[in-house]
């Protein structure tokens, strides 16, 4: 790598220094800058992916001996939202992990939570930061405990994870007034469009749910000539949905992102929908 960066760098000197005119010769001079500046931020990315690898890796191997044989690389490299103005970031690690009982590897997310002095020119420091593991398993339930702390509608919360309800779209004739099971939505032009609550195949389509803007929606709609998005709450920047989830943290709705509230740090963090749907898709395949 240092060979291939020096060779680069070399080039550009060449070229700032053959430049036929002044004004050439500036432009050459401010575009080695700009190339050099980024080669080095990329450096410095990589070194910093590299040093919270090894950090996510001796956490595993020192706090989960039953990992005997897996690998690890990060998943998402910022979990948290972009606004998310809290002193805590997060960032996730997809593991494969083999299970002697199968012979098979088993997927596992981990979570790492860093606080305001988590790096430095040493690489990760440790006291800043706190780590997660989730299976399958754990994480559909803090997923589907979420979805329920953010749907609107009492009868599209889901009650039973081998049944996850949604929306199918059906015409206006079809629709049943004195049937739970069905319900109107007002689209964005005005128009009032008629569903019928379904239920999908945990094992063939949970994993294709997704966390959109406007609430749940089924990704792959193979099954299903329309599938309405389950609508969550709608709330102002201000406003918050909390549920006490378990010993270490508390579930948070606000702004459309999975918010976590650890207990011991006493910080809320907001994990974003695309990073959310990464983490489901990869437990789930």
């Amino acid at each position: 790598m240092k060979t291939k960066i020096q060779f680069i760098l070399l080039i550009i000197l060449l070229f700032s220094m053959n430049a036929k005119s002044q004004n050439k010769e500036s432009l050459a001079v401010a575009g080695a800058g700009l190339i050099a500046t980024g080669i080095a931020t990329s450096i410095a990315v990589e070194q910093l992916k590299e040093s919270m690898e090894l950090t996510a890796t001796e956490y595993i191997i020192k706090n989960h001996k039953e990992m005997y044989a897996f690998s690890l690389s990060i998943l998402d490299y910022g979990v948290t939202k972009a606004s998310d103005l809290s002193n805590i970031s997060a960032f996730s690690f997809s593991i494969q992990s083999l299970n002697p009982s199968t012979g098979k590897y088993d997927n596992f997310i981990l979570l790492m939570f860093v606080g305001k002095g988590w790096y430095n020119d040493y690489g990760v420091n440790t006291s800043y930061t706190k780590f997660k593991l989730f299976d399958k398993e754990e994480w559909n339930k803090v997923f589907t405990s979420y979805c329920n702390l953010a749907i609107a509608d009492p009868r599209l919360k889901i009650k039973n994870i081998e049944a996850i309800p949604t929306l199918k779209r059906i015409s206006a004739k079809d629709f049943k007034e004195n049937d739970t099971s069905f319900v109107h939505r007002t689209d964005v032009n005005g128009r009032e469009l008629s569903y019928e609550i379904v239920y999908l195949d945990k094992n063939k389509d949970f994993k294709k749910i997704a966390l959109t803007k406007k609430g749940l929606e089924l990704r792959d709609l193979r099954d299903f000539d329309v599938v309405g998005i389950v609508p969550f709450y709608t709330l102002t920047g201000d406003s918050y949905l909390v549920r006490d989830f378990s010993y270490d943290y508390k579930l948070v709705y606000n702004e459309n992102s999975l918010g976590l509230f650890l207990k011991d740090w006493g910080v809320l963090t907001q994990i974003g929908n695309v990073s959310v749907n990464k983490i489901h898709e990869f437990l789930n395949e």
